[in-house]
């Protein structure tokens, strides 16, 4: 159990294949006409496909095939590649150097964590960059991560801005600038020496290391005279126009997304990037380092709910066993759970079923039927200790009596379950767990039921004299039984006097469920405390990533509000927000048709405490903030 792969949920092995066809400055319109069609055309030959959806967007075209199951994602992708080469030649001219990507959409390649570097305000923002990309280095060397990904801050550019009129003096163009310093800034080879012991390679290096560098450079020489960049140009250092920007608790930051390989162990990577992390920290001093987003987290706080679902629902059976049939009885019985679990993990981590919420919830759905059986068993088997047999023999008569109606109540629940494994799809990748899991602790019951129960009751239980009484339950609920056994018989002889009133009403039972069900209505999964929450937010067309920074206060000021309102009042919900502006595409699903790909897309990324550690329900916080925000938005005009 210490080795197994622990997730979230469990892993999709659909096979998801994405074309994306960029087209810098087209259209919506002209995208679809010109791109989406004709690869749409084109994909129409594939087989084995479920459904292709596409979107044409502003500067690229987005299309996603999914195919039926047993598809291998590898061939899928390949034989998608091949019908979009085929297709490139009917495409714009500039598609010529422009290589379409087609890409294979790996679901459990997911982000394990969010790692947020803050400094001072007075720091660079171009350094916080620098140093947060030493510590992605750092990160992705660690074992189970995949890749990573830098969010916000500077980039350093140094822009040589070519005065055109005084460069035409010269007989000089723009261009004749930019291939002078690549002339020079290069590695060329300069030929070999050889010295008779070893021949040496020469190599010339004129790199360009620095802005002084760069104003020396010689562009062309006339009459003698070395025309240099600075004589046409001059030459800055300064930082690379805003693309994106990342921000903590409404702080600027540095944000590296870290990715997750699949099938790894994610509480032991996440440990082991909280510990790398804490070794920066203590190497950059000077920079706030935090995580955001961690899966693991996300994961403890799944268990810790499932988890004491399943300790609360053991101990009621403890004591409902041990008021009914005597503490011992109950222990006894109690024995089946942890080793029907047991059983179900190792079978578990053979099958190599990674541990998920619906694993969990698994083990929690047979955690009845193990009881029964355990009950059945047991009870029997005190039933014959009572009869005055030794414990050897009871056992052995117990087990010989209710062991093959046990098997067969435990065979069919499993059967119950199994038509489950042909459900196709994502869905199937997601609900196949339940019945191999609940097959495993069932058959880790059976196994306990025969072998287990029998022993432990032939080794603990001692021999006592027969009784007539009718039953240990009866003798535990004592006037009670008599009670419960009089209203019963009561309410059975009406309902034999009465015949037709109970078909009746069993009819109109069944009608009026019928009328219901189709007003209930239908979802996957109810509606879940999860701790996390996104705002995303969309400008018009055009704006720029200054606007959509001044737009992200609409949401961040009250989110900044309730967590002052929270430390007044003495309590906390708010952990961190971080927002993402931009070129968020890092962040977006993998299955989203229309990624936030511009300076007119943001994302706010709002993490809550433990649903456990918290009053609040989730949905509660959602509606204040958004009855907050509704009220700013009311404030500007449109």
């Amino acid at each position: 159990a210490m080795n197994i792969s622990v997730q979230r949920t469990p892993a999709i092995t659909t096979a998801v294949i994405m074309v994306a066809v960029p087209y810098p400055g087209a259209l919506p319109t002209e995208t679809e006409v010109q791109i989406t069609r004709e690869i749409e055309e084109a994909l129409a030959r594939l087989n084995n496909v479920d459904f292709i959806t596409s979107t044409s967007m502003r500067g690229s075209s987005i299309t996603q095939i999914m195919f039926l199951d047993g598809v291998d994602a590898d061939t899928a992708r390949g034989e998608v590649k091949d019908l979009v080469d085929e297709v490139r030649s009917e495409l714009p001219d500039i598609f010529r150097d422009i290589e379409p990507s087609v890409t294979k959409i790996d679901f459990e390649n997911s982000p394990l964590m969010l790692v947020n570097l803050t400094a001072p305000q007075d720091f660079d923002q171009r350094a916080l960059k620098e140093i947060a990309e030493e510590v992605q280095d750092e990160i992705e060397a660690t074992p189970g991560i995949s890749t990573t990904q830098v969010f916000g801050g500077l980039e350093r550019e140094i822009h040589v801005d070519v005065n055109v009129d005084l460069a035409a003096q010269y007989g000089l163009t723009i261009m004749d600038v930019r291939d002078a310093l690549s002339a020079v800034h290069a590695e060329l080879p300069g030929g070999q020496m050889d010295t008779g012991v070893f021949d040496y390679q020469v190599r010339n290096e004129t790199k360009l290391r620095g802005v002084d560098d760069i104003r020396e450079a010689i562009v062309s020489q006339q009459d003698g005279r070395l025309i240099r960049v600075m004589d046409v140009a001059s030459v800055r250092d300064t930082n690379r126009r805003l693309k994106n920007v990342a921000r903590i608790d409404g702080n600027d930051c540095a944000t590296i997304i870290v990715y997750k390989e699949s099938d790894i162990n994610t509480f032991g990577t996440a440990a082991a990037i909280r510990e790398k992390v804490k070794e920066l920290q203590q190497q950059f001093p000077f920079v706030e380092f935090s995580a955001t987003r961690d899966t693991s987290e996300e994961i403890t706080v799944m268990f810790r709910v499932l988890g004491s679902s399943f300790v609360f629902g053991a101990m009621l059976v403890l004591i409902l066993l041990g008021w009914t049939m005597g503490l011992r009885i109950s222990l006894l019985v109690l024995t089946a759970v942890p080793m029907s679990s047991a059983i179900a993990l190792i079978a578990s981590y053979v099958a190599g079923i990674p541990i998920s919420n619906m694993v969990v919830f698994s083990f929690i759905l047979a955690l009845g039927v193990v009881v029964d059986g355990a009950i059945i068993v047991s009870e029997n088997i005190y039933r014959h200790i009572e009869r005055g047999e030794d414990p050897s023999t009871a056992a052995k008569n117990g087990i010989n009596e209710v062991g093959m109606p046990v098997i067969i109540a435990d065979l069919t629940t499993i059967a119950a379950f199994l038509p489950m494994l042909m459900v196709p799809g994502m869905m199937g990748d997601f609900m196949g767990v339940m019945p191999k899991v609940v097959t495993m602790a069932l058959f880790g019951s059976i196994l306990v039921d025969h072998f287990l129960i029998p022993v432990l009751a032939a080794r603990f239980f001692r021999k006592r004299p027969a009784k007539t009484i009718e039953s240990n339950v009866t003798a535990h609920l004592g006037p009670l039984h008599s009670i419960l056994m009089k209203a019963y018989s009561i309410i059975l002889g009406w309902a034999l006097s009465h015949r037709w009133a109970i078909i009746c009403c069993s009819i109109m039972a069944l009608s009026w469920a019928g009328i219901t069900f189709g007003s209930i209505g239908f979802s996957f999964f109810p509606e879940s405390d999860r701790g996390q929450f996104e705002i995303r937010y969309e400008l018009p067309l055009g704006h720029s990533i200054e606007q959509t920074i001044a737009a992200a206060e609409v949401f961040t000021e009250p989110l900044q509000e309730i967590a002052a309102e929270n430390r007044r009042n003495g309590r906390q919900e708010l952990v961190h927000f971080v927002s993402a502006i931009g070129s968020s595409e890092g962040l977006a699903s993998r299955l989203e048709n229309d990624p936030a790909v511009g300076p007119e897309f943001g994302t706010i990324m709002v993490q809550l405490l433990s649903p456990l550690d918290r009053e609040r329900h989730e949905a509660d916080f959602i509606e204040d903030l958004r009855q907050r925000v509704e009220k700013r938005i009311e404030m500007y005009p449109d």
